[in-house]
């Protein structure tokens, strides 16, 4: 009985109020017809100050990021001045959004944004498209060329690529994808959010990993 009387009572306030949404549904739907310019003047209107405000969060989100990152000690550099190693590499396309540089045990370091689609990265995400952080460091001196690939694949011939080490923090998930270039190591990641210092960190922490286990630091 009780459960009865509180499923009437519900009822009694959703009719009423469902009967309010359609008959302003009705209301609104015949203003419309009688006044077609005036809707799509508004609908412009509304679409335009939508765009605006998404691209003033955007702006707002990109120069608060680039507070906090050159804040942690990181200095901004021209992304279009310089050649990224993953050039070469590239079946799809990666454009360095932005991008930093420091140095780190005298190791010059740039760091940034990238943003991807198709096989840009040769393999080393799995992410189709999207955004990812990248660390590209200098090495002391060249060395043979070589990757780890997804989902388990070494590239390259270097006797590096067996030592026990290496192969244990590859197998328990202690590094991600890396490819040395030249006298260039990198690291991409993906990432769908606004870089934070601590993400610049993790991803710095990684590529110095890697530099140790290959034995190719100073």
């Amino acid at each position: 009985m009780e459960t009865t009387q509180r499923w009437l009572r519900g009822l009694a306030v959703f009719v009423p109020f469902g009967a309010a949404l359609l008959g302003l549904r009705y209301l609104l739907g015949t203003w419309l017809v009688l006044h077609p310019r005036i809707a799509l003047g508004a609908l412009v209107t509304g679409v335009a100050g939508a765009t605006a405000a998404a691209l003033l969060v955007r702006r707002h989100r990109r120069r608060r990021m680039t507070r906090a990152v050159e804040g942690a000690g990181w200095s901004p550099i021209d992304p279009r001045t310089r050649a990224w190693p993953w050039q070469g590499l590239q079946q799809g396309r990666a454009v360095v959004e932005t991008a930093w540089t420091r140095k780190v045990d005298g190791l010059p370091i740039a760091a940034g944004r990238v943003r991807f689609s198709g096989a840009a990265f040769a393999g080393a995400v799995r992410d189709r498209e999207g955004w990812a952080i990248f660390v590209v460091l200098k090495l002391p001196r060249p060395a043979p060329s070589m990757a780890w690939r997804l989902p388990f694949q070494y590239v390259g011939d270097s006797p590096r690529l067996h030592r026990p080490e290496l192969r244990w923090a590859t197998l328990h998930g202690e590094i991600p994808p890396w490819t040395v270039l030249g006298d260039e190591l990198f690291i991409v990641e993906p990432s769908h959010r606004w870089i934070t210092p601590a993400d610049l960190a993790a991803v710095l922490h990684h590529t110095l990993h890697v530099l140790a286990l290959l034995n190719l630091d100073p």
